[in-house]
């Protein structure tokens, strides 16, 4: 790859990440109901300005990169709201129990959108709280799966809604495991452990292993259930934090992270 290629190869990939979103869309929502002509003319002018973005890589000429790099995203941009729109018009106005299921990544906030539709579809009435974490909450660009911190009035009603979107879930009382346009988390917790479990659930993973030996190295105890002081044996002692992410960075001694700059 040229010199220029190096330098947008973040963009590149970007884009190439976007082309496969779509293309999988347009298998998936051939299934669903047929896609609509505006939706594929969207998608070709997406398809052709990124071969011309490959092309202009080849080219070496900078100032044409950059530029079919800007197009590229624009419509990319454009064919991915259309995918949301249909989605709307597919699951809210005809109120199909359905939606197209990605096994590539998708943009965020199309992972967002979808998530709230379901939670205000299915499980709203049945939770006392709710909060997507993992990467849509950090603003990861690309998501895989959607995670969700609950707190439920009646798990046994949460596992029936459950039920209507996927009728073969996996997971126990803890955490509910279901497929339904994207894998999906259902992480279910109190209000004592909330903050403590949203911490965990947010991640990332090696963020959460890093402040987890911070609070050892303060004779402390991090899980999902909250902060504690550490007994020999690693046993829990006095509760410390946890009823907020804010009250466990405190306790730590740290200032509160935003969760898309947490693991940077």
């Amino acid at each position: 790859m040229t010199e220029i290629g190096r330098e947008h190869r973040k963009s590149l990939d970007h884009l190439m990440k976007g082309m496969d979103f779509l293309q999988q869309s347009y298998e998936q929502l051939k299934l669903t109901g047929a896609p609509t002509t505006r939706f594929l003319s969207r998608m070709d002018r997406a398809r052709q300005d990124l071969n011309e973005l490959l092309e202009a890589l080849k080219s070496g000429d900078k100032n044409k990169v950059v530029f079919k790099a800007a197009i590229c995203d624009l419509d990319l941009s454009t064919a991915m709201k259309s995918i949301m729109h249909y989605i709307f018009d597919l699951f809210v106005k005809e109120r199909l129990p359905r939606i197209p299921f990605w096994t590539v990544p998708i943009p965020r906030y199309l992972g967002y959108y979808i998530s709230k539709m379901v939670i205000d579809r299915f499980f709203r009435e049945h939770l006392d709280r709710c909060q997507v974490a993992g990467s849509i909450r950090r603003q990861v660009p690309w998501v895989e799966d959607i995670d969700v911190v609950v707190i439920p009035r009646d798990f046994s009603k949460l596992q029936a809604a459950v039920l209507q979107v996927d009728p073969n879930p996996t997971g126990g009382t803890a955490k509910v495991f279901f497929r339904y346009g994207l894998k999906w988390d259902l992480v279910v917790t109190n209000k004592e452990w909330w903050g403590a479990q949203l911490f965990e659930t947010t991640g990332p993973a090696g963020y959460v292993i890093a402040y987890r030996k911070r609070a050892r190295g303060q004779g402390k105890l991090l899980n999902n259930k909250g902060l504690y002081e550490r007994l020999p044996g690693n046993k829990t002692g006095k509760r410390l934090a946890g009823r907020s992410e804010k009250s466990i960075y405190k306790a730590l001694g740290k200032k509160f992270k935003s969760p898309p700059l947490r693991g940077q």
